[in-house]
């Protein structure tokens, strides 16, 4: 059907830009995570929680971090973000495409951020370095265990 990689791309791309700017506009006040599940009851009314991503639960290891994203991009063989800030040098988080759904979840909240230019809460292990197994530098880039749309 497509001739070229390219024009593929670009549609990708393109569908991924409107599932985020839909996204973007259905989220203004809400809080969107992708990667975490909760099962929890709910909170009694006079502790209602604040949906605050730092208080979901994380790995041993794993920590939020805010992320103001200045790049979005999608790869053959991962989903990154560039953050304005830098995590002890880390500035990129990315997700491997293996999982098409989830990478798909992942790009549409980042370029969402982007577009909207909202802010970003990533979970990620500053020690995991697995990441260039799909593209993700050791020394600058680490794996995105979970999202939020802040």
């Amino acid at each position: 059907m497509f001739r070229s990689r390219s024009l593929r791309m670009v549609i990708v791309l393109g569908m991924a830009f409107l599932l985020g700017l839909a996204a973007a506009w259905l989220g203004q006040t809400d809080h969107v995570v992708a990667g975490t599940s909760q099962t929890s009851a709910p909170a009694p009314a006079a502790q209602a929680p604040d949906n605050n991503p730092a208080d979901l639960a994380a790995p041993d290891a794993a920590t939020w971090v805010t992320c103001t994203p200045n790049n979005v991009a999608a790869f053959s063989n991962r989903i990154h973000v560039r953050c304005n800030e830098s995590y002890s040098g880390i500035r990129y988080f990315a997700y491997p495409t293996t999982n098409a759904a989830a990478a798909a979840r992942y790009l549409s909240l980042l370029a969402s951020a982007q577009v909207a230019g909202h802010t970003l809460s990533i979970l990620y292990d500053p020690a995991d370095s697995s990441g260039p197994a799909y593209g993700c530098a050791a020394s600058d880039c680490r794996p995105i265990q979970a999202v939020a749309l802040n």
